[in-house]
C-alpha cells in the first residue's frame, strides 16, 4: 500500500485528511502538541520546525505523497508572533517542498484565501496576491517558496474550514518533542 505523510494530523483539516486517506493509503499523521489516535493511521510526534529532523522523517516513512496541513493558522497569533509563526507557515512548507521534489513525489500545500485583500472577489488562481495580514503574507511567501522548490506541487487555497474537529479539541496532553518519533499506529 502506498504511504501518505500528512502534517498537522491533529488539526481539523489534517485529521479529516487522515480519516479519508486511510481508506486507500498507509497514512502517517504528524502531530506536535496534541496526541491523537485514529485507527489505521500511524502517529508520528514531531516538531516540524526543527528542520534538521525532516530528512530523517522522510527516510523513516519514505512517503509516496505528502500533504502539508500543519500551520499557525490563527491570524491574531501570527500578527503578535511573526517570527514564531513563520517557522511552521513558511520554513516547513519550503523544506517539505524540497524533500518531496528530491524524492519526485506529489506534494500538496494548504494555503489560504487570506493571500488576497478581499477587495475584488471572486478570485481566480492566476490573480495576484495582496495579503493584508502577517498570516496572509506568510502563506503567500510559502506559496512562492513551494513553487520554486517543487514546480509540480499543488497549492490549495482554502477558506475557513468547518466540520468535525477530530480529537484535537479535547486533547489535554502536550507533546513538545525535540525529535520525531513513532507513537503507535
Amino acid at each position: 500500500m502506498k504511504r501518505l505523510l500528512v502534517s498537522g494530523a491533529s488539526g481539523v483539516l489534517g485529521w479529516n485528511v487522515c480519516a479519508v486517506g486511510r481508506e486507500s493509503w498507509r497514512v502517517y499523521g504528524v502531530v506536535h502538541r496534541h496526541a491523537i489516535d485514529l485507527p489505521g493511521v500511524t502517529r508520528l510526534v514531531c516538531d516540524l520546525t526543527r528542520l534538521v529532523d525532516l530528512p530523517q522523517l522522510f527516510r523513516e516513512v519514505t512517503p509516496h505523497a505528502a500533504i502539508h496541513c500543519a500551520a499557525a493558522a490563527q491570524p491574531d497569533f501570527c500578527q503578535a508572533h511573526p517570527h514564531e509563526s513563520r517557522g511552521i507557515n513558511v520554513d516547513v512548507a519550503a523544506s517539505l517542498a524540497d524533500l518531496c521534489g528530491l524524492a519526485a513525489i506529489p506534494y500538496a500545500f494548504v494555503s489560504t484565501g487570506l493571500v488576497f485583500d478581499g477587495t475584488r472577489p471572486p478570485y481566480r488562481e492566476e490573480d495576484s496576491v495582496a495579503p493584508i495580514s502577517v498570516y496572509g503574507e506568510q502563506k503567500a511567501a510559502a506559496e512562492r517558496a513551494v513553487r520554486e522548490r517543487h514546480p509540480g506541487a499543488v497549492i490549495c487555497r482554502l477558506s475557513p474550514i468547518f466540520g468535525d474537529p477530530g480529537p484535537a479539541r479535547q486533547a489535554l496532553s502536550s507533546h513538545g518533542s525535540r525529535r520525531c518519533e513513532r507513537a503507535g499506529s
